[in-house]
């Protein structure tokens, strides 16, 4: 099974890059050479790189992999073309391809053990497809992931402490409501540790700004920034089970058969004295009508 390591932003800037995740978001540096900085969330790590030769501005994913070359061979014979380096200082052995949706993505065999950072968790890492049934199919077909949900409008991947998800990419940012961060490939996203709103109002006293302000559309209550270079952010809370919605409620009364309502009895009055003297003297009348009838037979 192939677990996801570190999630790279390929930046003209690096250090103000650095600035941003280290100060604002309140991720700690784990390491940095020259030309890029390796941050460490609760989760994958963030890796920030510098633009060169062979590199453009973009966001790419990198799994960690027990067998190398069998996870090459699987690629190359369903017909993706894929790149071996050798001399990678940190992680040796990588080779890389672009997955169906022209995302770069890296494989490696080894890495240094680095124990989950501290401050805001990175739980998901999301691929927002044009073809959700393509991207799927090579994820779960050629890499071999393990699908956790699948749906029409999101499916999840074990991949480790940070699972990836595929979700339905949107290409009208005109529509109000519509959440900026399935607009662009990939979204990163962060969980603090208490609700979305406490989350949101500790960042901003670091001097983040956010776009979005924390709302439910219907999938959990989320806020929306962007990083120096531009690429969408959301913030969550700590999950909390849902509220019983109002309708839910409704349809679990109506399937509960409703108790049938039965009529009291009449609470018992107590007779007055003066009919206590009447019953008890009608009583003793019946009696003694009673004896004479016995004594003529």
């Amino acid at each position: 099974m192939s677990r996801l390591s570190h999630v790279v932003v390929f930046t003209p800037d690096v250090e103000r890059m650095r600035r941003f995740y280290q100060d604002q978001i309140g991720v700690a540096v784990a390491r940095e050479g020259h030309g890029w900085v390796a941050l460490r969330p609760a989760g994958a790590a963030l890796w920030l790189h510098a633009l060169g030769e062979r590199h453009r501005r973009e966001i790419a994913i990198a799994f960690h992999v027990e067998d190398l070359d069998a996870a090459v061979t699987a690629l190359r014979a369903h017909g993706t073309g894929v790149t071996e380096r050798e001399s990678d200082a940190i992680f040796g052995r990588v080779a890389y391809f672009r997955d169906p949706e022209g995302n770069l993505v890296d494989l490696h065999a080894g890495v240094p053990a680095e124990r989950p950072g501290a401050g805001p968790a990175f739980p998901t890492v999301v691929l927002n497809c044009r073809n959700m049934a393509a991207t799927h199919a090579f994820y779960r077909g050629v890499l071999g992931l393990a699908a956790q949900i699948e749906s029409p409008g999101w499916m999840d991947f074990e991949t480790g402490a940070t699972s990836l998800a595929l979700h339905p990419r949107s290409d009208r940012p005109d529509r109000p409501g519509r959440e900026a961060h399935h607009q662009g490939p990939i979204t990163i996203g962060f969980t603090g540790p208490r609700d979305a709103v406490s989350f949101t109002r500790a960042l901003e006293k670091r001097g983040l700004r956010f776009a979005r302000p924390p709302g439910n559309q219907g999938f959990g209550t989320f806020a929306e920034a962007a990083d120096p270079d531009g690429n969408v952010l959301v913030f969550r809370g700590r999950v909390e089970p849902p509220a019983e919605a109002p309708m839910a409620k409704a349809a679990a009364a109506k399937r509960t058969p409703a108790r049938k309502k039965t009529r009291a009895a009449p609470a018992r009055r107590t007779p007055s004295p003066g009919k206590r003297r009447a019953a008890a003297k009608k009583r003793a009348t019946a009696k003694k009508r009673a004896a004479s009838r016995k004594l003529k037979r």
